[in-house]
């Protein structure tokens, strides 16, 4: 995310939007419970969503953050 919101070229909204679907996917795999290591992954994780998901919505982000999908 730190490379996206730099607006590094090499990192589109279309890479991160993969990069999430890659993650939802791969967590999805481990079912609802799992190891306090993969709940703690689990809460980062959703931590990170919430922040792109407010970036979305402010007005100053919102045009480059609005393209990612979550």
């Amino acid at each position: 995310m730190y490379y996206y919101e730099i607006e590094n070229p090499a990192i589109t909204d279309k890479f991160v939007s993969g990069l999430i679907a890659l993650i939802n996917e791969h967590l999805d795999s481990t079912g609802g419970t799992g190891s306090s290591a993969v709940m703690e992954t689990r809460a980062y994780y959703e931590q990170v969503l919430k922040g792109i998901k407010k970036k979305k919505a402010e007005k100053s982000t919102a045009d480059r953050f609005g393209l990612i999908v979550c």
